[in-house]
């Protein structure tokens, strides 16, 4: 049975948190707070807006997960001051994290 949206976001939190602590520690060594904060932030922004769109208009997954990652890095970018090349890799980790790892958390 597929996962309603809020163990859905609650998948993606678990997963996309932790690789920000641990990857975005390692990449720009932040403090961990805000890193958890812009982790929180950009998926309670993002998950919302992709499960409406996927769900309600049909829009392909992968076109779904493009924009999500495109939509989190800006918030990055303008929350941190991070550029592209901090920001993107990061993002990409974490959505691909809960890409693989949402269907074994819900």
């Amino acid at each position: 049975m597929p996962a309603s949206p809020l163990e859905a976001l609650a998948a993606t939190l678990a997963v996309e948190v932790a690789v920000f602590l641990v990857l975005g520690g390692l990449l720009q060594r932040e403090s961990l707070l805000p890193l958890v904060w812009c982790a929180v932030g950009v998926n309670l922004v993002s998950h919302p807006l992709a499960v409406a769109v996927f769900l309600k208009e049909g829009v392909p997954w992968l076109a779904v997960e493009g924009a999500v990652v495109l939509v989190e890095v800006l918030l990055l970018r303008w929350t941190l001051g991070w550029g592209w090349g901090w920001a993107l890799p990061l993002v990409v980790a974490a959505n691909l994290g809960s890409i693989v790892m949402g269907p074994w958390l819900t």
